[in-house]
């Protein structure tokens, strides 16, 4: 099981809530995320795992965006040879959000793994333009 706390930094965002501008209180900047980690290893080429994911953020970015969000991300990792795998990741959400459903769609990850001697080096395409999950999952934006 995952656990964190996060702290949005964005300042962009002037929409004003009770005479506050919405990212002015260190409380409206909090986000939480709970995931449990269920991982098999199928053989020694292929290891998938589910991550049922609860998110909550105490203030949405848009007043028709729901506070509380339910996703089901699963990534696999897929060895080519000794030093090269392939590595995606799907972000499903199970429950909408927000009310415009067309704004935000599900992310979406393909990567690789790339080990040298010594270092591995990691190339990750992806629709989404955040990286941390509490902002990838919910989101990732449709254009």
């Amino acid at each position: 099981m995952v656990s964190s706390v996060n702290i949005t930094t964005e300042k962009n965002i002037a929409a004003s809530i009770k005479g506050y501008y919405k990212y002015e209180l260190l409380s409206s900047r909090m986000l939480y995320l709970h995931q449990i980690i269920v991982a098999r290893k199928f053989g020694s080429r292929l290891s998938i795992q589910v991550l049922p994911t609860f998110i909550h953020c105490n203030v949405v970015e848009n007043l028709s965006d729901k506070n509380d969000i339910i996703a089901l991300p699963v990534s696999g990792i897929f060895k080519i040879t000794n030093s090269l795998a392939l590595i995606g990741e799907h972000g499903v959400r199970l429950m909408g959000y927000t009310r415009n459903k067309s704004q935000y769609i599900d992310s979406l990850s393909l990567g690789f793994d790339i080990e040298t001697s010594g270092h591995v080096f990691q190339l990750f395409f992806t629709n989404s333009y955040r990286i941390n999950e509490v902002q990838a999952i919910p989101y990732t934006p449709s254009e």
